[in-house]
This record gives C-alpha cells, structure tokens and sequence, in this order.
C-alpha cells in the first residue's frame, strides 16, 4: 500500500518539526511544510498530498479555516484541523470548512495516528462513491429511456435528459417538486387523473407497472403516451430512501398497434390470424417468463395465422440462440424481419413456406402476413429493451446500496471503538456484531475475536479455510486476532480469497482500533498504579 503523503500547515517552526517527526514515526511521508493559508494552497497544488494537517490560527491575512476551505473547493483533498482552541466560535467557524477531524493541541501520537487513518478510508470511500454517481449519473443520461428518481418524501431529486424532453421540465426546475406536478398522467380512454407512481410505491413498498393506456400530459399541455415501471430504492437497512422511474413514448408502438387493429377489423373473417395476433400480445405481458420460453410461446402460435399454417415455418434467432417450430424446415420462400434493441441488431424472425404457392400480389404472404412479422419483431426487441433497462437499474441500485452500506458500517464502527465509557469487554461484543453485517454476504458470515486469552465469536463460527485474520498488536506486542470467515463457498476476488480489499482493510482497521483501545487502557491503569503509590508515600512521610 502506498504510504499517504501529508502536508503539515503550522507557523510555528517547533511545533512543526515535532508533528513532522511524529509522523515520519508512524510512516506517512511528509512532502513540505507551510506557515501560512497562501503558502499551504500553493504547495497542495504542487505536491498533490493525500491529506492537509491545519493550525486554525496563522501567521498572514488568511486563517487555516479560509485555506482550508480552497483546498476542499480546488483540490479535493481532506484537511484535519490542529489548534489550541476549543471556543464555539472556532469550532462553528471549523464546521462550514467540512474537515475530516479535529485535534486540540497537545495530543498523543495514537490519537494522531487514529484520526488520519479514518480521514484516509472516509475520504477514499466518499472518492469512490462520487465517481460512482458521476458514473451513474453519465449512464442514466444517455439510456434511451425517461428517467426520474425521488427522495423518500416523493419529490424529484434527478432527471436524465429524455425526461426533460417528455415532461417539459428542465432538471433545475422540476428538483424538489412533487413528482405529480412534474410527471402528470391521465387514463387515456376516461381522461381521469392516474395515482402517481411514487405515491403507491411508497405506500406499499414494492416496485409498479403502470396500465397500458397512460397518457403523459407535457408541462406546455403536449400529450404523449408512455409505457413504464417504478421501483423502490432501497438502502442496506430495508428502508425505502427514495424511488426510480423509468418510462418511454410509445407513440410509434401505439401508431403500430393502431395499424395492427386496423388490419384485424379489414380481415374480420380471418379469426385465425386475430387469434394468433392476441396470443401474442398476451405473450408479451407475462413477467415472469425467460426470454428464451417467451419466444418458443410466440414460435408455437405463429403457423395458425398464416394463410397456409400446416405448410409453415418459423425460425427465430436471437444473439446466437435459436428456436424453431416443430418439423421446422427452409425453403426459397420465406419472409424475414431483423431483431432490433435500442436500434442494434440482434436477431431475426424467418416465416417459411415449404412448397411453392400461387404468387398472388407479392408472392405466397399477404400484405397483412408482412405488416404482422414486422409488428412481431418489433414487440419482441421491445421486450428485450425493457428487460435490460429493469436489470440494469436494479444492478445500479444493488452498487449504490453496497457503498452506503460500507460508509454506515465504518462510522458505526469508529462510534463503538471511540467510547471510552463503554466496559472493554461489552466494546468487543458490539464490534464482532457490526462485523459480519459489513461483509458481502452478511447471511454466511462469522467472526471471532481473540484479545488476551479471551475468546469472544458469533454464534454460527465454526473453523474454515475460508477466513481472512488480522493480528491485534498493543505495545509492538500480539495480543490477540480478528478472524472473519463465511460458512460457504464464495466467489472469489483475487489470490483465490472471498473478501474485497475494502473488507480486509476493515478488518485491518477493527484489529489496529482494538490494539490502541487495549494501549490507552493498559497506559490508564498504569497510571492510576502510579498516583496510588505517590499517595502511599505522601501518607508514610505524614506519619513520620
């Protein structure tokens, strides 16, 4: 691991070295020293340190709090602030800075070391979920679907572009609106106002289609029909933080329905042909059906609404995946239309004739037979696109989850392991069950915690060569282990181990937090031995 550079802002020379030394000690690399808020903005720009340590209280025109705050606005880079005062004054003036600590001054070494190793994992952790929203943020706004997402409370909080287009709100105007006001829909047969998506989900925490015929109404009054699907969004607790929306015009797939019915009232006399279209149309609407069982449904329905059905054959293929009708065979007359998701292709569907037919028009398929394979294809790449749009969200959504849940198990951690007033034995109980809750799979993890002589495991440890350990080290002396496991087999992340880098430096960070713990509490009783004795003497020489 790379050792973290540090930059150390303080105007007084001696202070200076001795927090310089100390953190040589600890093995941190310490690029430069500044004395002042200009000088420490000019060598964060030119050293690029992982993390600033800032008197409050400066030589110069501009305090540690000013300097503090351009180098979290220009350069991202995390400051812990060291100062003598403690007044509320300084301390409200600290927070609008947003440090990442706060040291009075004198302070021990441990206390140091802690406080810039939490910074380091806080501020990677927070780096990480960033990117991950500006990633997120950059997909969202390029899908070819509508977007919208809402806080707890239903009102929007993002809009990808297409869902600017359809509502005709801009993103700055629509956030912290009520979704209704924002995606306003009616019933497009009664023109009665359809419950907003939110409102529903919300209230029965479970994700919503909404009816087929739902119309949009535009904030300028332009009326759009959509087809879409709302989900919750949920954090790693179960409890619903907000919901996603994502939905489509559908007006080219309405004009194509349009067309169909059309058809089927021109070929009222072919039952068989109307038959087979609202076979599929049914087809189309089951949820819980594979993709692949989809297609041999809507292969099986198809010879029966062609002119000649016992002389008919379908063959669908589908990237790489074939399926064909019973006694399938290829001939020189046959009709083919492309597969198309989000305007790739991605297969076809073939309709074969197996013996030469009177050519009638444009040959042995009618008009209407050509309009129906075109709709088919067209309604099967639809449901492709919407299958990968629904797994897609709930894949970006299970990421989210993970980085919220790896930041809420590392504060929950530093709040049990801070609590000097907390019996040591009943710190280590709370933190050996914080641990498993933090792993991948909570539902297969174990942990154990050895600390001088003293055993303390979850209930379901059992030993397993699936486990990564951390040693507890207190006075350069091993006094103990932090041992995580899984009872089953799990894929692995590298050197054929389970368990990410995130989760090992936790259950670094658990084992270091508990070696200083045992220090600071050996070192306390330590001292008290000490003023007991002096107290011994002084009540000696009283007596004499």
């Amino acid at each position: 691991m790379k050792e973290a550079q540090i930059l150390v802002v303080e105007d007084e020379n001696i202070v200076a070295k001795d927090v310089e030394n100390r953190l040589k000690n600890m093995g941190y690399k310490v690029p430069a020293i500044a004395a002042t808020g200009e000088d420490a903005i000019a060598k964060v720009e030119e050293h690029r340190p992982d993390l600033v340590l800032m008197d409050i209280m400066l030589r110069g025109t501009m305090d540690g709090v000013t300097a503090a705050e351009k180098i979290r606005h220009q350069f991202n880079v995390p400051v812990i602030y060291v100062t003598a005062y403690s007044d509320q004054s300084t301390l409200d003036r600290a927070k609008i800075s947003e440090p990442y600590g706060y040291l009075l001054k004198p302070f021990e070494e441990r206390e140091l070391h802690s406080t810039i190793e939490m910074a380091l994992y806080k501020h990677k952790i927070e780096k990480r979920l960033k990117e991950s929203e500006q990633w997120l943020a950059t997909t969202l706004k390029s899908i070819g679907d509508a977007v919208i997402a809402t806080d707890r409370n239903g009102r929007v909080a993002f809009m990808n572009p297409v869902a600017e287009n359809l509502t005709g709100w801009v993103q700055g105007q629509s956030l912290g609106q009520d979704l209704s006001e924002v995606f306003n829909i009616i019933d497009e047969k009664t023109r009665t106002h359809v419950e907003c998506p939110s409102i529903r989900i919300l209230r029965e925490r479970t994700g919503y289609k909404l009816p087929y015929n739902v119309i949009l109404i535009a904030k300028d009054g332009n009326e759009v029909p959509i087809d879409d699907s709302a989900s919750p969004i949920v954090d790693d607790k179960g409890m619903i933080i907000g919901t996603v929306l994502a939905f489509r015009d559908i007006t080219e797939r309405k004009m194509a329905e349009r067309v169909l019915r059309q058809h089927a009232q021109y070929l009222i006399k072919r039952v068989k042909e109307l038959n087979c279209l609202y076979s599929i149309f049914g087809i189309f609407e089951k949820q819980d059906v594979t993709i692949p069982e989809l297609i041999r449904q809507i292969i099986q329905v198809i010879p029966a609404a062609w002119q000649y059905p016992d002389e008919t054959c379908v063959r669908i293929r589908v990237e790489g995946n074939e399926a064909t009708s019973e006694g399938f065979q290829e001939s020189p007359w046959y009709l083919r239309e492309n597969i198309l998701v989000f305007d790739k292709e991605i297969g076809s569907i073939e309709i074969f004739i197996t013996s030469e037919k009177p050519e009638k028009d444009e040959g042995p398929f009618l008009k209407e037979e050509r309009s129906l394979i075109h709709a088919i294809a067209m309604y099967i790449g639809h449901m492709i696109e919407r299958r990968r749009s629904t797994e897609f969200m709930k894949q970006q959504s299970d990421n989210m989850g993970k980085l919220i849940k790896a930041i809420n198990s590392t504060f929950t951690l530093s709040t049990i392991l801070s609590n000097d007033k907390t019996p040591f034995h009943q710190i280590v109980s709370q933190t050996l069950d914080v641990i498993p809750a933090a792993m991948r799979f909570p539902d297969v993890a174990f942990a154990r915690i050895v600390l001088e002589n003293q055993e303390f495991k979850t209930s379901n440890y059992v030993p397993s060569d699936r486990m990564f350990s951390a040693e507890i080290i207190a006075s350069d002396e091993k006094i103990g282990v932090v041992e995580v496991g899984y009872l089953e087999q799990r894929p692995s992340m590298g050197n054929d181990s389970p368990f990410s880098d995130e989760e090992k430096s936790l259950i670094l960070l658990v084992a270091l937090q508990l070696g200083r713990l045992v220090e600071r509490k050996r070192n306390e009783e330590k001292s008290r031995h000490a003023v007991s004795a002096v107290g011994r003497d002084d009540t000696e020489y009283e007596r004499r």
